[in-house]
């Protein structure tokens, strides 16, 4: 692959972090409590250059890299995760349309 980042969520406003222009704060569920960013930057990936906005979980970096970039099998595992290198990899759409934030989102 090659290499990937992801942001904390949330700044803790009482410690002078500043979500602005989101609402909330760490530990909210408000955008500025949950939302994050990230970047990825690889050979594999087929559609370069684009800007996604689909969801993604924190729980679901595990399935994707193991089963999606590495091509390993997590068959019986009860994970909270879903594999989203197909989303990644070329823009298709994830788990995440249409849902609130953790609904739906739980394997076992």
């Amino acid at each position: 692959m090659g290499p990937f980042y992801n942001s904390d969520n949330g700044g803790e406003v009482i410690h002078g972090g500043n979500n602005y222009p989101l609402r909330g704060w760490k530990g909210s569920l408000w955008e500025g409590g949950v939302r994050g960013v990230g970047f990825v930057h690889s050979p594999l990936l087929q559609d370069t250059g684009r800007t996604s906005h689909q969801l993604m979980h924190i729980s679901d970096w595990f399935p994707t890299l193991v089963e999606g970039v590495a091509a390993g099998s997590l068959d019986g595992m009860k994970l909270d995760g879903y594999n989203q290198w197909s989303m990644i990899r070329s823009g298709q759409v994830g788990w995440g349309t249409g849902q609130g934030y953790g609904q739906g989102h739980n394997q076992g």
